[in-house]
C-alpha cells in the first residue's frame, strides 16, 4: 500500500543489448504503453510480453520503463527491431496474456535515432 501512495515510482531497466545494425540501416522502434488498472491482475512479465512479440533470433533492443501509483500500474516497452505492426500488437498481447483483458495499451513509433546504445 505504501507504493501506491507515492504519486510516481519510475524504474528503467535495459532488459536486452542489442547486436548492432548495418551502418545506414534505419531501425524504426514502437513503445508499448501498458496501462493496468488497480485490482485488474498482475501485470506480467516484460521479458515474457518481448519474447512474445520479437521474431526468434532476431536483434532487438528493449528500454524497459515501470511505473506503480495510485491508479494502477503502468508499463512502456520501446522495442527496436522485428517486432509485428503496431496496430495488431494490443490484440497480440491480450490473446497472449489473459490479465491483459482490461488493459489499456497504446503503440507509438520511436525515432530511429532513439535506440539505446
Amino acid at each position: 500500500m505504501g507504493l501506491l501512495r507515492k504519486s510516481l515510482l519510475g524504474i528503467t531497466v535495459a532488459l536486452c543489448a542489442a547486436l548492432s545494425s548495418p551502418a545506414g540501416a534505419a531501425e524504426q522502434g514502437v513503445r508499448i504503453s501498458i496501462h493496468m488498472p488497480k485490482g485488474s491482475g498482475e501485470m506480467p512479465s516484460p521479458e515474457k510480453m518481448v519474447d512474445a512479440l520479437a521474431a526468434e533470433g532476431s536483434p532487438r533492443r528493449v528500454l524497459v520503463t515501470r511505473r506503480l501509483d495510485e491508479s494502477g500500474v503502468g508499463l512502456n516497452l520501446d522495442l527496436w527491431g522485428s517486432t509485428p505492426p503496431a496496430a495488431e500488437i494490443p490484440s497480440q498481447l491480450r490473446r497472449t496474456f489473459p490479465a491483459l483483458e482490461k488493459a489499456e495499451i497504446q503503440c507509438s513509433t520511436l525515432d530511429e535515432s532513439l535506440p539505446p546504445k
